[in-house]
């Protein structure tokens, strides 16, 4: 899962890129990217600018043909391989919001390291706080329009990664559980044999396969260009949940063997909490969801 994340970010920053960026820009990135030669990776969340970027205190001053930069990054997941961070920063006032942030594409070399924290599930790729001070970047590396950042990134679509991911841990969990219950015996039978248990993965299959056909949704309308909030939302909420759900079965219906690493069942569930966070905590998308069904039906 935390693989998946990296390369999911990496493409969102080649997606920016390619949507927002000039010409040479993309002839000057792109190609590297593309065969992860160059590797790309996203600092927009701050200490005080978690579900809500507008909050965030990172700034980017224009001095002659140069941007000086100032501020920090955290949960910068993937940041100790990466080449490049799509830096988000202010650079208007905050009146002029949504339109007073900027992209900027920052050698991941020019960041300090403040902390790398250790965490419940994703450990193989680490999510560091970073900082910038005083960083000089040419103004070619502004991608997009000034001011526009904030605005450009709401109409990409590549957060869709996130409940994807959240189908791939439910499918494994049930997938390793359906398998375990049917060779594990106990009362001279399999244990998938009791009826109580074949419900459980029942419900684990219905998990899946709902959380698929709604991200299958998400990904298909946004492939068409059109407005995702409600679709993206009802996926994110109910693939990564559905994660959790069935991460937690598969540790139950293992017995005491689940609560080892003997089996993958105790990582799937530490990595799945990680779902219901990222990409915006589920109760903001719960928010979402509501407010764009009332406009929808309500009078």
């Amino acid at each position: 899962m935390p693989v998946a994340s990296t390369i999911g970010l990496h493409l969102g920053v080649a997606t920016v890129i390619e949507r927002f960026g000039t010409d040479e820009q993309r002839e000057a990135f792109l190609p590297d990217m593309a065969t992860f030669e160059t590797v790309g990776v996203l600092g927009q969340s701050e200490a005080n600018a978690g579900s809500n970027k507008l909050e965030m205190e990172t700034t980017a001053a224009q001095h002659d043909d140069e941007w000086v930069l100032n501020g920090h990054k955290q949960w910068v997941s993937g940041f100790l391989n990466a080449d490049y961070v799509l830096t988000y920063a202010k650079t208007g006032p905050d009146e002029d919001a949504p339109h007073n942030i900027s992209a900027f594409l920052v050698p991941a070399e020019e960041f300090e390291v403040d902390e790398i924290w250790e965490t419940l599930g994703a450990n193989s790729v680490k999510s560091p706080r970073i900082t910038l001070n005083d960083i000089r970047v040419p103004a070619d590396r502004l991608i997009g329009e000034e001011g526009e950042g904030y605005v450009a990134r709401g109409e990409i679509h590549t957060g869709v990664n996130v409940p994807a991911r959240g189908v791939g841990i439910a499918r494994a969990a049930l997938e390793d559980t359906a398998a375990y219950t049917s060779s594990r015996e106990q009362y001279d039978q399999h244990i998938s044999d009791f009826q109580g248990v074949q419900w459980e993965i029942g419900e684990m299959a219905e998990r899946v396969d709902t959380a698929r056909l709604l991200t299958l949704r998400a990904a298909d309308r946004a492939d068409q260009g059109h407005d995702v909030t409600r679709e993206f939302a009802m996926a994110k909420i109910n693939a990564t949940q559905a994660a959790v759900d069935n991460a937690n079965k598969a540790v139950q219906l293992h017995g005491g063997l689940g609560y080892t690493t003997e089996h993958h069942v105790e990582r799937y569930l530490r990595d799945a909490k990680l779902l219901t966070i990222a990409g915006g905590p589920n109760e903001g998308h719960k928010d979402t969801l509501a407010k764009a069904v009332i406009e929808r039906y309500g009078e």
